[in-house]
Protein backbone atom coordinates (compact mmCIF):
# COMPACT_ATOMS: atom_id res chain seq x y z
CA UNK A 1 0.00 0.00 0.00
CA UNK A 2 3.12 2.49 0.99
CA UNK A 3 4.34 1.80 -2.62
CA UNK A 4 1.35 2.65 -4.43
CA UNK A 5 0.54 5.59 -2.07
CA UNK A 6 4.57 6.60 -3.03
CA UNK A 7 3.75 5.93 -6.70
CA UNK A 8 0.69 8.46 -6.81
CA UNK A 9 3.01 10.92 -5.01
CA UNK A 10 5.85 10.76 -7.37
CA UNK A 11 3.38 10.78 -10.49
CA UNK A 12 1.94 14.02 -9.35
CA UNK A 13 5.08 15.17 -8.18
CA UNK A 14 6.41 14.66 -12.20
CA UNK A 15 2.96 16.49 -13.15
CA UNK A 16 4.07 19.76 -11.15
CA UNK A 17 7.31 19.39 -12.62
CA UNK A 18 6.18 19.35 -15.97
CA UNK A 19 3.25 21.99 -15.85
CA UNK A 20 5.89 24.40 -14.62
CA UNK A 21 8.52 23.35 -17.33
CA UNK A 22 5.49 24.24 -19.92
CA UNK A 23 5.06 27.28 -18.39
CA UNK A 24 8.39 28.48 -17.68
CA UNK A 25 9.17 28.16 -21.59
CA UNK A 26 6.26 29.30 -23.00
CA UNK A 27 8.07 32.69 -23.40
CA UNK A 28 10.75 31.36 -25.26
CA UNK A 29 9.14 28.91 -27.10
CA UNK A 30 5.26 29.84 -27.72
CA UNK A 31 2.61 28.04 -29.47
CA UNK A 32 4.87 24.54 -29.43
CA UNK A 33 4.60 24.53 -25.19
CA UNK A 34 0.45 24.94 -25.61
CA UNK A 35 0.22 22.27 -28.07
CA UNK A 36 2.98 20.15 -25.69
CA UNK A 37 0.55 20.88 -22.72
CA UNK A 38 -2.77 19.83 -24.24
CA UNK A 39 -0.65 16.50 -25.24
CA UNK A 40 0.73 15.89 -22.14
CA UNK A 41 -3.11 16.26 -20.44
CA UNK A 42 -4.52 14.05 -23.00
CA UNK A 43 -1.90 11.76 -22.38
CA UNK A 44 -2.38 12.17 -18.69
CA UNK A 45 -6.48 11.72 -18.28
CA UNK A 46 -6.37 8.22 -20.84
CA UNK A 47 -7.02 5.35 -19.05
CA UNK A 48 -5.20 3.58 -21.23
CA UNK A 49 -2.15 4.90 -19.63
CA UNK A 50 -0.96 2.49 -17.29
CA UNK A 51 -2.58 -0.60 -18.46
CA UNK A 52 -4.51 -2.27 -15.38
CA UNK A 53 -2.57 -5.61 -13.46
CA UNK A 54 -5.25 -8.21 -14.03
CA UNK A 55 -4.46 -11.64 -12.78
CA UNK A 56 -5.75 -14.41 -15.54
CA UNK A 57 -8.45 -15.75 -12.53
CA UNK A 58 -10.03 -12.77 -12.58
CA UNK A 59 -10.81 -12.57 -16.06
CA UNK A 60 -11.31 -16.22 -17.06
CA UNK A 61 -13.10 -16.34 -13.47
CA UNK A 62 -15.78 -13.82 -14.62
CA UNK A 63 -16.35 -16.35 -18.08
CA UNK A 64 -16.51 -19.82 -15.86
CA UNK A 65 -18.94 -17.28 -13.33
CA UNK A 66 -21.11 -16.06 -16.24
CA UNK A 67 -21.43 -19.66 -17.41
CA UNK A 68 -22.24 -21.11 -13.66
CA UNK A 69 -25.09 -18.69 -13.06
CA UNK A 70 -26.52 -18.63 -16.88
CA UNK A 71 -27.26 -22.84 -15.82
CA UNK A 72 -28.38 -21.90 -12.38
CA UNK A 73 -30.67 -19.35 -14.34
CA UNK A 74 -31.82 -21.33 -17.75
CA UNK A 75 -30.92 -24.60 -16.84
CA UNK A 76 -27.91 -24.48 -19.63
CA UNK A 77 -24.67 -23.51 -20.58
CA UNK A 78 -24.20 -20.91 -22.85
CA UNK A 79 -22.82 -21.94 -26.56
CA UNK A 80 -22.60 -18.83 -28.05
CA UNK A 81 -19.18 -16.93 -28.18
CA UNK A 82 -20.80 -13.59 -28.83
CA UNK A 83 -23.52 -14.13 -26.37
CA UNK A 84 -20.58 -14.74 -23.82
CA UNK A 85 -18.73 -12.00 -24.56
CA UNK A 86 -21.97 -9.58 -24.71
CA UNK A 87 -22.10 -11.15 -21.05
CA UNK A 88 -18.27 -10.50 -20.44
CA UNK A 89 -18.97 -6.82 -21.38
CA UNK A 90 -21.45 -6.62 -18.72
CA UNK A 91 -19.27 -7.34 -16.05
CA UNK A 92 -17.08 -4.86 -17.03
CA UNK A 93 -14.59 -6.98 -19.17
CA UNK A 94 -14.11 -4.84 -22.51
CA UNK A 95 -12.57 -5.78 -25.26
CA UNK A 96 -9.65 -4.30 -25.15
CA UNK A 97 -9.28 -5.06 -21.48
CA UNK A 98 -8.82 -8.82 -22.14
CA UNK A 99 -5.69 -10.43 -22.21
CA UNK A 100 -7.38 -14.07 -23.43
CA UNK A 101 -9.05 -14.88 -26.69
CA UNK A 102 -11.84 -18.00 -25.35
CA UNK A 103 -13.36 -20.59 -27.44
CA UNK A 104 -16.90 -22.81 -26.46
CA UNK A 105 -16.50 -25.83 -27.82
CA UNK A 106 -19.83 -27.56 -29.02
CA UNK A 107 -21.45 -30.21 -27.09
CA UNK A 108 -23.78 -32.49 -27.70
CA UNK A 109 -25.94 -31.21 -24.46
CA UNK A 110 -25.19 -27.86 -23.20
CA UNK A 111 -27.96 -29.09 -20.18
CA UNK A 112 -25.12 -31.03 -19.23
CA UNK A 113 -21.71 -30.02 -20.05
CA UNK A 114 -19.52 -26.96 -21.28
CA UNK A 115 -15.99 -26.84 -22.55
CA UNK A 116 -13.66 -23.59 -22.75
CA UNK A 117 -11.00 -22.59 -23.31
CA UNK A 118 -8.50 -19.57 -22.93
CA UNK A 119 -5.94 -18.81 -25.20
CA UNK A 120 -3.18 -15.72 -24.35
CA UNK A 121 -2.98 -12.84 -26.89
CA UNK A 122 0.14 -12.33 -25.47
CA UNK A 123 2.85 -15.09 -26.29
CA UNK A 124 4.16 -14.79 -22.46
CA UNK A 125 1.08 -16.25 -20.81
CA UNK A 126 -0.53 -19.90 -19.71
CA UNK A 127 -3.20 -21.18 -21.29
CA UNK A 128 -5.93 -22.75 -19.98
CA UNK A 129 -8.99 -25.72 -20.86
CA UNK A 130 -12.08 -25.50 -18.57
CA UNK A 131 -15.20 -27.54 -18.00
CA UNK A 132 -18.07 -26.54 -16.26
CA UNK A 133 -20.34 -29.94 -15.72
CA UNK A 134 -23.84 -29.94 -13.68
CA UNK A 135 -24.07 -32.95 -11.54
CA UNK A 136 -27.03 -33.90 -9.82
CA UNK A 137 -26.98 -33.52 -5.77
CA UNK A 138 -28.23 -37.05 -4.33
CA UNK A 139 -29.20 -35.55 -1.24
CA UNK A 140 -31.86 -32.82 -2.76
CA UNK A 141 -32.17 -33.97 -5.74
CA UNK A 142 -30.81 -30.34 -7.57
CA UNK A 143 -28.57 -30.37 -10.46
CA UNK A 144 -25.64 -27.88 -9.18
CA UNK A 145 -21.95 -27.41 -11.34
CA UNK A 146 -18.50 -28.15 -11.02
CA UNK A 147 -15.49 -26.79 -12.69
CA UNK A 148 -11.95 -27.86 -13.42
CA UNK A 149 -9.37 -25.60 -14.84
CA UNK A 150 -6.23 -27.29 -16.42
CA UNK A 151 -3.63 -24.77 -17.04
CA UNK A 152 -0.43 -25.59 -19.29
CA UNK A 153 2.94 -26.26 -18.27
CA UNK A 154 4.40 -23.53 -19.99
CA UNK A 155 3.41 -20.23 -21.23
CA UNK A 156 1.59 -20.87 -24.99
CA UNK A 157 -0.75 -20.02 -27.40
CA UNK A 158 -2.37 -23.33 -27.70
CA UNK A 159 -4.63 -24.47 -24.64
CA UNK A 160 -4.26 -28.03 -22.89
CA UNK A 161 -6.16 -30.57 -24.07
CA UNK A 162 -10.03 -30.47 -22.79
CA UNK A 163 -10.31 -31.61 -19.10
CA UNK A 164 -11.87 -35.63 -19.27
CA UNK A 165 -14.02 -37.32 -16.75
CA UNK A 166 -12.48 -40.16 -15.40
CA UNK A 167 -14.00 -43.89 -14.79
CA UNK A 168 -14.52 -42.87 -11.00
CA UNK A 169 -16.43 -39.76 -12.14
CA UNK A 170 -13.94 -37.37 -11.37
CA UNK A 171 -12.80 -34.58 -13.72
CA UNK A 172 -9.26 -35.14 -14.60
CA UNK A 173 -6.85 -33.27 -16.78
CA UNK A 174 -5.51 -35.14 -19.59
CA UNK A 175 -2.26 -32.57 -19.89
CA UNK A 176 -0.85 -29.54 -18.03
CA UNK A 177 -2.02 -28.70 -14.38
CA UNK A 178 -5.09 -29.13 -12.65
CA UNK A 179 -6.02 -25.88 -10.87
Amino acid sequence: MATSKSNAKSLRRLRYIFILYILISLPFVGLGSWCGLLIFLDWWESPQRLPPAVNYREEIGVTVRIQRQHYDEQGYFIQDLVVLQELQEQYGWKAQKRRYQYAIAPSSDPTVRIEMTATPIQKDLKSYSIAVVAVQNPENNTNETSEIWCQSEQPQTTPPAIPILSEQGQLICPEGKKL
